[in-house]
C-alpha cells in the first residue's frame, strides 16, 4: 500500500484498519515509509503520555505503549496532543502485538460527523470562539515526575516554549498551567471537532472529586456545561471500536478523527503507538 492510497483512505474516512499479520518490525518499516517525521521521547520534558506512565519499545524511541503500566482507566475520546503542544502530529499509528479483553478496545469517532452532528446553534457558537483554555493541576511530586524537572524556575521556561504558561505555588510546590488550543480544525469545507475537551469537561461534571482540572470555553459555566454533555451525548452515538487481534496496524487521521480507550482490564494487552507528520 502507497502513500497516495493511504492518504485517499484517510481523507475519506478518517481511519485505515489494517488486519494483517504485522510484526513489530513491519509496523515500524510501513510506517516509515508512510510517515514523516515522528515524534521521539526526550530525556526532558515530554508531553508523550506525561499523565499516561507509556515508555518506550526496544531501541526505536518514537515507539510507545499505548496503555500505561497500571494505568487502564478509560480514556474519553481526545485529539492526541492538543494538550501542552502547538503542533499535534498529523498521523496516529497503532499496533497491536498482543490483544487484551474484548472490552480493551479503542474507540475512534468522525470528528466531521461529530461537528455537523450538533445543533446548529452550537457549531455557531464554536466557529466564532474557536478556542479552549485547558487548566491543569499539578502536585510537587506529580510534576516532576512527569517532567522530568525539579527546578520551578526552569520548568517554566521549558513549558514558555510551547507556548505553555506556569503558575508555581510555593507554600506547597503544586503548580497550575494554562494552554490554549483550537476547538476545530478546518477539513475541506467544513469543520472537524478534534481537541481535549471531553477527557477534561467529563471528569469535570462527572467526577469533580477526583481533578482540580478545567477546560475554560462557552460564554459561563452553565453553557459550557450544556455543549460538554451535547458533546458527549452525540460522540457517544457516533463512536466505533477496534477490537484488538495479534498483528492488527490501524492509522488515525489525528487532524480529523479523535479516539480514545475502554478501560483496560487486561495488561497483558500490547498495543504500541507512533505519532508522525506527513513528509
Amino acid at each position: 500500500m502507497n502513500k497516495q492510497l493511504v492518504k485517499k483512505i484517510l481523507e475519506e474516512n478518517g481511519v485505515l484498519i489494517l488486519k494483517e499479520k504485522f510484526t513489530l518490525d513491519d509496523f515500524e518499516q510501513f510506517s516509515n515509509d508512510i510517515g514523516g517525521d515522528f515524534i521521539q521521547k526526550e530525556e526532558k520534558h515530554t508531553v508523550i503520555g506525561g499523565n499516561s506512565g507509556r515508555s518506550m519499545v526496544g531501541e526505536n524511541k518514537s515507539v510507545f505503549t499505548a496503555t500505561g503500566l497500571k494505568s487502564g482507566h478509560e480514556v474519553p475520546l481526545h485529539g492526541e496532543l492538543y494538550f501542552q503542544n502547538i503542533n499535534p502530529p498529523d498521523l496516529l499509528w497503532f499496533f497491536c502485538e498482543q490483544p487484551g479483553d474484548r472490552s480493551d478496545s479503542t474507540w475512534y469517532c468522525d470528528g466531521v460527523t461529530l461537528f455537523e452532528s450538533l445543533s446548529p446553534e452550537t457549531q455557531t457558537y464554536l466557529v466564532s470562539n474557536n478556542l479552549a483554555t485547558y487548566h491543569r493541576y499539578h502536585p510537587l511530586e506529580v510534576w516532576q515526575n512527569i517532567y522530568g524537572i525539579t527546578d520551578p524556575a526552569e520548568l517554566e521556561i521549558v513549558l514558555s516554549k510551547n507556548r505553555v504558561r506556569m503558575k508555581y505555588q510555593p507554600e506547597d510546590g503544586a503548580i497550575w498551567t494554562a494552554f490554549d488550543s483550537p476547538i476545530l480544525q478546518k477539513k475541506g469545507s467544513t469543520w472537524a471537532f478534534i481537541n481535549n475537551i471531553l477527557p477534561f469537561g467529563v471528569r469535570e461534571i462527572f467526577y469533580p472529586d477526583q481533578t482540580k482540572s478545567f477546560v475554560e470555553f462557552g460564554k459561563d459555566i452553565e453553557h459550557k456545561k450544556s455543549m460538554i454533555l451535547e458533546i458527549k451525548e452525540v460522540a457517544d452515538q457516533l463512536t466505533k471500536e477496534i477490537h484488538w487481534e495479534k498483528g492488527m496496524l490501524a492509522i488515525i487521521d489525528n487532524k480529523r478523527t479523535l479516539h480514545g480507550r475502554g478501560q483496560v482490564s487486561n495488561f497483558e494487552r500490547k498495543v504500541f503507538v507512533r505519532m508522525s507528520y506527513w513528509s
